[in-house]
């Protein structure tokens, strides 16, 4: 199956198995997902994002948000 643009909804977790096992990567951050979405809905491939925990943040001016392309749909 061959997919131009999709974007999919999924959890942390499940998208940190993905990177784990190599079946996606961390592409980009965003200030907010409604953002993200708008613009990877409109690229080419397969992108996933999920929201960091404030706690985990750097500093006071890092993104939270965490886009993925994916090397393949998940099961």
């Amino acid at each position: 199956m061959e997919v131009d643009n999709l974007y999919i909804e999924m959890t942390k977790q499940q998208i940190l198995q993905l990177e784990k096992n190599k079946d996606a990567e961390c592409l980009a951050r965003f200030g907010d997902l409604e953002r993200a979405k708008s613009y990877y809905a409109k690229q080419n491939g397969i992108y996933t994002a999920y929201i960091e925990n404030i706690e985990n943040l750097k500093n006071g001016f890092a993104t939270p948000v965490k886009v993925y392309k994916m090397n393949r749909l998940p099961n």
